[in-house]
């Protein structure tokens, strides 16, 4: 009942994206091992869903509004920010020490509110890339892309990169190995995203998660995942093989996104988070993608502003964000 009226409710809004739904919720309980602790709450005569997932350490309860993605607030009532002092309060308390949650780009709600208790979070990932789709696309292909990525696109074509949409585990499993290659590059032993997020997206990511691949010459050379929900197109990663670089398969696979985009009636296509990957943000700005400001917060008990003074004098914070 509760994920029935969960669904229809994030559904209606303009501001949802796949991490609000379901469905995310279970993909981070078989990746990860979050539980679901997403309810309801009664604030102001209005009803507000919280999609949130929980871990339990040393007993206590952290929150976070959603794992690795958006979280929010949705009402079939307007939200203000004195709701969500109100919302704050009835999650945080007894056994529930930090409550973490990101709001959705271009979210028109205001955070006027000063809590001892709520921390923002401000660091060199507190923004995203968007690109709006309620124009024409060739206007926005000839006016907003740079001519270096227009001139990319057009060397794919001519060299034979054609786009092929993953619909099957195997492809899921070639993703991930172009995944792999690329953190092998980026440094990495072993993969920051283990394979069973990518099958776990393809076994619950029903018609949410789009696996679209650039192949040559039969060969798998790159790959996209995006996320799309109600009006918005999430990209969620991309990799290639670095020896097919120089025919630029991603810049073809985000052109196709974004065409996608305008043609099937999305208003926003999100590039997500740059940090301080100058190369990457460059990549998405390439595109004509905006650079918009994310807010982020932190709240905590009493108890749990307590934990992390603790955590902060030992250095060890990181092992209690979630």
């Amino acid at each position: 009942m509760k994920t029935k009226k969960w669904e229809e409710l994030i559904s209606e809004s303009d501001d949802a994206y796949f991490f609000h739904s379901p469905s995310w919720a279970k993909i981070m309980e078989k990746t990860y091992g979050f539980r679901d602790s997403t309810k309801f709450f009664e604030v102001s005569e209005k009803e507000i869903l919280v999609p949130m997932m929980k871990r339990k350490k040393y007993g206590f309860n952290f929150l976070h509004s959603m794992p690795f993605g958006y979280g929010g607030f949705f009402s079939e009532s307007s939200i203000n920010s004195g709701d969500i002092k109100s919302l704050i309060n009835k999650i945080i308390g007894e056994r529930n020490l930090i409550f973490n949650f990101m709001m959705p780009p271009l979210l028109n709600l205001s955070f006027d509110f000063e809590e001892p208790l709520i921390t923002e979070i401000k660091d060199s990932w507190d923004y995203t890339h968007i690109i709006p789709a309620n124009s024409d696309y060739e206007h926005f292909l000839r006016n907003k892309y740079n001519r270096k990525t227009r001139r990319a696109i057009k060397k794919a074509v001519k060299n034979d990169v054609e786009i092929r949409k993953g619909d099957s585990l195997d492809d899921f499993k070639e993703y991930y190995y172009l995944y792999s290659k690329n953190s092998e590059r980026w440094g990495y032993e072993t993969p920051p995203d283990p394979y069973d997020l990518y099958k776990n997206m393809y076994k619950y990511g029903s018609d949410h998660v789009d696996l679209n691949l650039a192949i040559k010459d039969n060969e798998t050379i790159g790959g996209v995942i995006a996320l799309n929900y109600g009006k918005n197109i999430y990209l969620w990663g991309s990799a290639f093989l670095a020896e097919f670089g120089a025919l630029n398969p991603v810049s073809l696979l985000f052109n196709d996104i974004i065409k996608n985009a305008y043609d099937n009636g999305y208003e926003y296509v999100d590039f997500g988070e740059s940090g301080d990957l100058s190369g990457v943000k460059k990549f998405k700005e390439s595109f004509g993608a905006e650079n918009i400001r994310l807010n982020r917060f932190k709240v905590c008990s009493k108890i749990g502003r307590l934990a992390l003074n603790v955590y902060e004098r030992t250095s060890s914070i990181s092992a209690i964000n979630i």
